[in-house]
Parts: C-alpha cells; structure tokens; sequence
C-alpha cells in the first residue's frame, strides 16, 4: 500500500464497516437460536446449562449451521457495502479492510473450546476479507454506473446470444 492510499484510508469507514458486518450477523443470527432453543427443550433443561444446550443443537445441526453460515457472509458483504459507501473512494479496499472485526474474531475463536473443524476456522479467516471487499465491489459498480429509472435492466436478466 502506497503512502498516498494510507492517507486515503478512512478509518470511520472501516470501523462502521467492522461494526455493521457483526452487529448485523449477530442480530440475523438470532431467528436461528431460537429455532435451536425450540429443539433442544429447554424446559428439560437446567437454567445454567440452557446456552450450552442451544449450542449442542446448533453444532449438530448441517441445516442450521449452514444458514448460520449464509447469514455470516451476506453481513460481511453488508459491513464492506457500508465501508465502501462511507469511504466512497477506494471502494473494494475499504470493504476488504471492514472485515477486521470477522478475522479478528474469527482468529481468536482458534483458540477457543468451540467444536467447529479447523478447515472452517482458516476457511473463514481466508473468505472474510473476500466477502467484505465483495460488498465494496459492489458500492463500486453502483457509483460507475448510476441508475437511471429509463435504464431498460431486462439485458442483466435475460439470457445474451452467444457468437
């Protein structure tokens, strides 16, 4: 990175990017955790165990880790989308870059008791900034090209002939 990029840098955007990217997962996590609270009958269950039974179910559970899975990526696209816009220069880095706090926890869920194979550890320490700067691609392509209500969008959806 050039010093002319550093100086280009925003960190406000890549902070509200970081935050956005986690507040928003976490909160579009939580239809899942009541749907593994509604599986693990928790009225069986002891008060102080209740979390760790929730878990269980979410770990043992491909359908509800894969959606978990789904709604973590679609939010850190969302958090390098925010970064991308209030940077609005050098779009993809900031997206990139807004993915900091999904590394960072990410990097330090390495180290906890969390039963999630390390493939997906290093998977999702690799794919965040990717998704982030996807997001930033994104806040790119709608600033290069603006839309204009006449715009005829039906070539974006329609299959093109092929030479």
């Amino acid at each position: 990175m050039s010093p002319d990029n550093v100086s280009r840098l925003s960190i406000k955007a890549v902070l509200l990017g970081g935050i956005t990217d986690v507040f928003a997962t976490n909160v579009a996590r939580l239809p899942l955790l009541g749907i593994a609270a509604a599986r693990a009958n928790l009225a069986a269950v002891p008060k102080a165990q209740q979390a760790e039974a929730v878990m269980a179910v979410m770990e043992a559970s491909p359908e509800l880790q894969a959606a978990a899975l789904v709604v973590g990526c679609l939010c850190t696209a969302l958090g390098g989308y925010v970064a991308a816009r209030v940077a609005g220069r050098s779009q993809v880095l900031h997206g990139a870059l807004s993915s900091y706090l999904a590394v960072a926890f990410g990097f330090a869920a390495l180290f906890t008791a969390l039963q999630v194979p390390l493939w997906q550890h290093v998977a999702g320490l690799l794919v965040s900034p990717a998704l982030g700067a996807a997001g930033g691609w994104i806040r790119l392509w709608q600033t290069q090209r603006p839309m204009d209500p006449s715009d005829d969008l039906s070539q974006y959806f329609e299959p093109q002939p092929t030479r």
